[in-house]
């Protein structure tokens, strides 16, 4: 240990050699003189210097030798290496302060607790918030934190209370870990903590650790939120009330004007220009209705609420459609507007049919608006793909101005205009594409400056079987004959809505009795008993809900038809329609087609129909005319007959025939059998390219 021989020891006083390291030598030797004297030393560490100089820590025992009279003779002094055990010491006490200072470095309170409760040691944030607090003698070492709760518990602290209880559950052993939240309010400050216990694993004696967190922040972002959350409802629960409210407001006049040009439309030995105008008055209409559909779908994807509705839709119909309602605003602008459909397209698919119109009709409406002279094609085609499935491509191309690659992607952003000085609200093309990647999928564009645009429409499909016979809907132009008379009431507080519907039913040959408002329509209903109530939602006095209410309730035997009117199209409301006991409904504004379809539909009345035009297949494709027997007619005579084509009314055309029969018999023989085939809209789409 010390590196001297027994020789060099025996007659070396112990203290006078290099074997005490300096600072010890006179303890040493006072130690030494007490063992001498006959005293008993505790067993204590020294340092020792060995003979080359190194310091070894070394635990001594010294004990008395004595004669055998008593009389002190010698000490032995036996000294043992514990540099090992210091050196753990040492990293022990290493590690101890590691762990203080990491714990004293947390925000959290953190306090050890032994198994009666009683504080062994706290960190820096626990002893400062003690202090903060006016309480460090209390809650510090050596007091009993389960004392400081129960006491907090007796003037009335549920938290205190429950979280003792939660502390000696972990101290018992029935759990490891207790959590709970908890508000420690102070009188200047909202605060709120996290109490957690943990029990320290097999340890003996038992410790827990107790530690309060502060999440005073965390909570005020939360009520913050929770704030703001509840802000926002009330903000869009009073946009969808005015929503609806406006919706009311404006599809009530709405329904009285489309509803008057069908009254008007359904008329004999209309003039052609008169006909053409009343279809002006019910495109402008449509248009109209449009405009407010789409603010409704706005509030609807900003609410998250929008929706896809899969129908079996007639597209060549739909394409068709559009075509026609497009085909007067290319004209004045001398563009001329080109339907090609391939053969392998399907007539008839499953999709949201709203959708793809309104997509359809901003992509159209798009390319009419920023070309100034050429044509716009409408392509469509379809790849088939497995199992009645495949993708449908729709094309819109415009011989405009064309738009710079670097700027397509603005064109997709809300609010977004390429030209300063175009008309919009700059939302179309974002809602399209909202609605097309809805419908799983997109629409992408190809353009260059001064060579025109393509906007490409591709959606995955499901082809539908035909849902129509070989003609369209049919028409219906009265009531058969002996059959019960049914007794229809009118309850609507709009005049003109109420005679619209009214002329509707009377039109065909039923009677229907009025009411303004809900009592009247009361009233009548007691002494008349009507089998069909067409009931309007928003009505003075009693509401459209509380009639419906009292009907059922009053007649439950009854089996009236009740077809609420509605100006609303939020599905919330046609849910809360139909939960009130309401048989169906129908919207505002509405076609006589919808009306007397719902009467069929709910009724035994038996009607009579007039068919109407072939409906559009793949294999049913318009005849085409030779070009060189159009060429034979003058620009006047072209445009003319162009103009009647458009507006889908025969007898113009055919008048306008007859005055060409007799230089062009051909020309004329081939018109009249597309005119009597109902392809009268197909002579236009021939005639377009030849116009100048």
């Amino acid at each position: 240990l010390l590196g001297y021989s027994v020789e060099e020891t025996r007659d070396l006083d112990i203290p006078s050699i290099a074997v005490i390291a300096p600072e010890d030598e006179d303890e040493a030797r006072r130690n030494l003189e007490q063992v001498v004297s006959g005293q008993q030393l505790p067993i204590y560490e020294r340092t020792v210097v060995s003979k080359s100089g190194q310091h070894t820590p070394v635990e001594v025992n010294m004990v008395t030798v004595r004669a055998e009279d008593g009389r002190p003779q010698y000490g032995i002094a036996i000294a043992r290496d514990i540099s090992e055990r210091k050196r753990h010491e040492q990293a022990l006490e290493q590690s101890e302060r590691f762990a203080r200072s990491t714990v004293d470095a947390l925000s959290a309170h953190i306090a050890i607790l032994d198994e009666n409760g009683t504080i062994v040691a706290v960190n820096r944030a626990w002893r400062e918030f003690a202090e903060k607090n006016g309480a460090k003698s209390n809650v510090c070492e050596g007091a009993n934190y389960l004392a400081v709760c129960d006491s907090a518990a007796r003037i009335g602290s549920s938290e205190a209370r429950d979280f003792a209880a939660g502390i000696r559950a972990v101290i018992q052993g029935e759990s490891t870990v207790f959590a709970m939240e908890y508000a420690c309010h102070a009188p200047r400050e909202r605060r709120w903590f996290v109490g957690r216990v943990t029990r320290f694993p097999g340890g003996s004696p038992t410790r827990v650790v107790v530690a309060h967190e502060n999440i005073t922040q965390g909570k005020q972002q939360e009520e913050a939120l929770a704030k703001a959350i509840e802000q926002a409802q009330v903000a869009n629960e009073a946009k969808s009330i005015f929503l609806a409210h406006m919706s009311h407001e404006l599809r009530t006049p709405l329904n009285a004007i489309l509803g008057h040009a069908q009254l008007l439309a359904m008329e004999d030995n209309l003039m052609a220009q008169t006909h053409q105008r009343i279809n002006v008055i019910e495109n402008s209409g449509q248009h109209l209705l449009q405009i407010i559909n789409d603010v409704l779908d706005m509030a609807r994807i900003e609410a998250g609420r929008i929706t896809i509705n899969t129908v079996a839709v007639d597209l060549y119909g739909l394409l068709d459609s559009i075509r026609q309602v497009f085909a007067p605003k290319a004209s004045e602008k001398q563009l001329q507007l080109v339907l090609d459909i391939a053969p392998t397209v399907p007539s008839h698919i499953l999709a949201d049919e709203g959708k793809l119109r309104q997509i359809l009709t901003n992509l159209i409406g798009n390319a009419i608006k920023f070309t100034e002279a050429g044509v716009i094609n409408l392509r469509c085609a379809f790849t088939p793909g497995e199992q009645q499935t495949g993708r449908l491509f729709l094309e819109v191309e415009d011989s405009g101005k064309g738009i710079e690659p670097d700027q397509i992607e603005r064109l997709f952003r809300p609010f977004e205009q390429l030209e300063p000085v175009a008309v919009g609200s700059g939302l179309g093309l974002a809602i399209s594409r909202n609605f097309a990647r809805l419908m799983d999928g997109d629409i992408h564009v190809r353009s260059a400056r001064g060579s025109g645009s393509v906007f490409v429409l591709e959606l995955p499909v499901t082809l539908a079987a035909d849902q129509r016979a070989a003609y369209d809907p049919l028409e219906v132009i009265g009531v058969a004959p002996a059959q019960t008379e049914y007794r229809l009431l009118i309850v609507e507080d709009d005049a003109e809505s109420r005679t619209v519907l009214r002329e509707f039913l009377q039109l065909v040959g039923l009677k229907p009795e009025l009411a303004a408002d809900g009592e009247a329509a009361l009233d009548v209903y007691r002494h008349w008993r009507p089998h069909v109530l067409l009931l309007d939602m928003q009505l003075p006095k009693l509401d459209g809900y509380e009639v419906t209410r009292r009907i059922r309730q009053e007649y439950a035997d009854d089996q009236t038809l009740i077809i609420a009117i509605t100006a609303s199209a939020f599905v919330q409301q046609r849910a809360a329609i139909l939960a009130s006991g309401c048989n169906d409904l129908l919207t505002k504004p509405y076609t006589h087609s919808q009306l007397f379809a719902l009467l069929a539909k709910h009724t035994n009345i038996q009607f009579l129909y007039r068919e109407r035009a072939p409906a559009r297949t793949k294999d049913h494709q318009p005849p085409v005319i030779a070009r060189e027997l159009l060429m034979q007619l003058s620009q006047a005579q072209l445009r003319a007959l162009y103009q009647a084509a458009l507006t889908g009314y025969n007898p113009a055309a055919r008048k306008l025939v007859q005055e060409i029969e007799t230089e062009h018999p051909a020309l004329a023989a081939r018109l009249n059998d597309m005119v009597d085939s109902f392809w009268i809209t197909a002579i236009a789409d021939q005639i377009a390219p030849l116009l100048d």
